[in-house]
This record gives structure tokens, C-alpha cells and sequence, in this order.
């Protein structure tokens, strides 16, 4: 039963480890290209192309970087806190917020995603928002 239900939790555990990298990789070439766009069209407009490049490459190592981080802290904070009692390791429940919250937050972030895309979806629906006109 012990090894029925550690394999559940270990099943449990990559599911969540898969599915925040994919979210991680989907989240940094998003920022990248969004961050990228913008600073693209609304600054010097003659900027040669090796400069945007290396601007590009400057920010998406930043954001990977960040990317990695809070993937292995949150890593940490789901796989191994558990392993440890915290009369065993204080220092080490201190680093991290309750446990609750390891599920409460990205069930927050995943809800506030899905309203925001399902209220974008309908307002472009309902002619609200305009496509832009070709030139």
C-alpha cells in the first residue's frame, strides 16, 4: 500500500515538475518576444538589426534565467520539503511558505489566466476589440 501510494506521489510529482517547465519555456519565449516587440516598435526606429538581435538574446537569457530559478525553487519547495519534519530542518521550512500555497498559487495564477484569456476571447468576439487594418 506504502509503494502504491509513494508511486501515486511520484506520479504526482512529475506531472507537476512536466507541466510547469512547459509553462516556464511557453512563459520565457512569450516574454521575450513580447518584451522584444515592444521595445522594437517604440524606440529608435532605425536601429540597425545586430542590435535588436543582441537585445533579444539579453533579454531572453534574463528572463531563462529567472525561469530556471523559480523553476528550481518551487522544485524544492514541492519535492523535497516534505521529505524533511521541520523539528529536522527549520533553516530549511524557513526558505519556504507553507505548503498550502504551493498549490494555491499556480491554481491562482492558472484561474486569472483563463479569466483574462476568456474575457479577451469574448470582447474580440463581440467586436470590441478591433482588428488592426492593413495598409
Amino acid at each position: 500500500m506504502v509503494l502504491m501510494k509513494l508511486s501515486h506521489v511520484a506520479k504526482c510529482a512529475l506531472f507537476w515538475v512536466h507541466s510547469l517547465r512547459c509553462f516556464m519555456v511557453f512563459l520565457s519565449r512569450f516574454l521575450a518576444f513580447g518584451v522584444c516587440g515592444f521595445l522594437i516598435n517604440y524606440t529608435d526606429p532605425f536601429r540597425s538589426a545586430s542590435s535588436i538581435v543582441a537585445m533579444s538574446q539579453t533579454l531572453g537569457a534574463v528572463v531563462l534565467a529567472v525561469a530556471i530559478t523559480f523553476f528550481f525553487y518551487y522544485t524544492a519547495w514541492v519535492l523535497l520539503l516534505p521529505m524533511w519534519a521541520p523539528q529536522d530542518a527549520p533553516w530549511l521550512h524557513a526558505i519556504f511558505p507553507p505548503r498550502s500555497w504551493a498549490i494555491k498559487l499556480p491554481g491562482i495564477f492558472l484561474l486569472t489566466l483563463t479569466a483574462t484569456l476568456v474575457s479577451f476571447i469574448g470582447l474580440v468576439m463581440a467586436g470590441a476589440v478591433s482588428e488592426r487594418k492593413s495598409r
